[in-house]
């Protein structure tokens, strides 16, 4: 497996980005509702601050004069975005080609995500380029590193063949390295496994292997469909699967819907007094 750095291209990355921020806001609202960050007061306790409204109750000899101080907090959540950057993603019936709305949605959940504390990590995978049997992973963005541009994903493109077990594994692996937050992980793609000694059921079988284990690391993995003639499949793979057709209006609605879920679902929220 081997990863490289994007670069990508201003220009491009903000004509996207201002083509689907019409979208941004609703997925955003959505996101906010997941923060649950808050201190409160206990007033009438034994021990703690002295509550100076009860100067006098205290001089009195009476004990529940004090405040405590709590502290709601809600652990964090790490977002992984894996695109399909195969050659059957450059096909299309619609408008875009699906690899042109991978990077839409992509572009879409970067800028949703902006100021939420979530840190989001982007990845393209493609096979067979340097040699068969390669796995090769594209970095678009690795949570806060500064090593990556910010319009990296205008590189977003389809390439060669696509071995999904082994891209899923090794980027939830890398992944994992540098945090220990819950982690949802979307895999973009048009649900075509297909690389090198690698199609068919066994590639079918890989897969559903690998999700697994990734889900055995704290991952809520979710395919997200571009367009594709293989639900039947998908499922067989996945156990969480979107369905998206080649609409760009139809990106905030199911998205917004499945980030939600699984961010309040991965996030736990603990009471300290």
């Amino acid at each position: 497996t081997y990863f490289r750095n994007a670069k990508g291209e201003e220009t491009r990355y903000k004509r996207i980005a201002q083509e689907v921020s019409p979208h941004i806001n609703a997925i955003k609202k959505i996101l906010k509702t997941s923060n649950r960050n808050y201190e409160f007061n206990i007033h009438g306790c034994r021990s703690g601050l002295l509550d100076e409204a009860k100067i006098a109750e205290a001089y009195q000899g009476v004990p529940q004069v004090y405040i405590r101080k709590g502290k709601v907090e809600t652990s964090n959540s790490a977002v992984v975005v894996l695109i399909d950057e195969s050659g059957s993603m450059s096909s299309s019936r619609h408008y875009y080609s699906k690899v042109e709305m991978a990077k839409r949605a992509a572009i879409l959940i970067r800028e949703a995500l902006k100021g939420t504390g979530t840190d989001l990590y982007i990845y393209g995978h493609s096979a067979d380029s340097i040699y068969s049997g390669a796995t090769e992973i594209t970095v678009y963005q690795e949570g806060k590193s500064s090593n990556i541009s910010p319009y990296a994903l205008s590189e977003v493109q389809a390439r060669y063949e696509n071995r999904d077990g082994t891209a899923i594994l090794e980027v939830a692996k890398r992944v994992r390295k540098k945090t220990s937050d819950p982690i949802l992980m979307f895999v973009l793609s048009d649900g075509l496994p297909c690389a090198h000694h690698y199609w068919g059921r066994e590639s079918e079988l890989d897969v559903q292997k690998n999700v697994k284990k990734v889900e055995g690391m704290n991952f809520t993995v979710v395919q997200v469909t571009i367009d594709t003639m293989n639900e039947e499949s998908c499922k067989r793979m996945f156990s969480n699967v979107v369905h998206l057709e080649n609409d760009l209006a139809d990106l905030p609605r199911k998205l917004g819907k499945v980030i939600k879920k699984a961010i309040l679902k991965n996030r736990k929220t603990e009471v300290s007094i």
